[in-house]
């Protein structure tokens, strides 16, 4: 799976004006997470078709930047994630990406993107979703 990623210039409507592109577009978002710095805003969006995402988001003027993710599947419970970040920590495999995308039946979804996503997959084998 990859994110989509868009660092702009924050303005009132911004996040509307995205969703509806991508709506019309019929491209679900499973998963966003906006942020704004100052004068910057971050939209991160997990999709169910990012080609035509990507390719609406462009056709408006829009850079969007993706990357590789995995989404792990772990136990909801206190320090359940413990387990699959100290089996990053000590692959030397660090997360620059983090964020829960789901919760029920006692468990737990998380969209993670890593420094190296195919030495991660192995290391999480037990936890990553396919």
């Amino acid at each position: 799976m990859r994110s989509i990623t868009l660092v702009l210039d924050d303005r009132v409507g911004l996040l509307a004006e995205i969703s509806s592109l991508l709506g019309k577009a019929g491209v679900n978002i499973d998963s966003v997470s906006v942020s704004s710095f100052g004068s910057k805003a971050i939209h991160t969006y997990l999709v169910d078709d990012e080609q035509s995402a990507r390719k609406v988001l462009s056709t408006n003027g829009y850079n969007a930047l993706t990357s590789d993710i995995l989404v792990l599947q772990l136990p909801d419970k206190p320090g359940g994630f413990s387990a699959a970040s100290s089996r990053l920590a000590a692959a030397k495999i660090n997360i620059n990406r983090l964020s829960i995308i789901a919760r029920e039946g006692g468990s737990v979804r998380f969209a993670i993107g890593v420094s190296d996503p195919e030495k991660a997959k192995k290391a999480l084998a037990e936890f990553v979703l396919k």
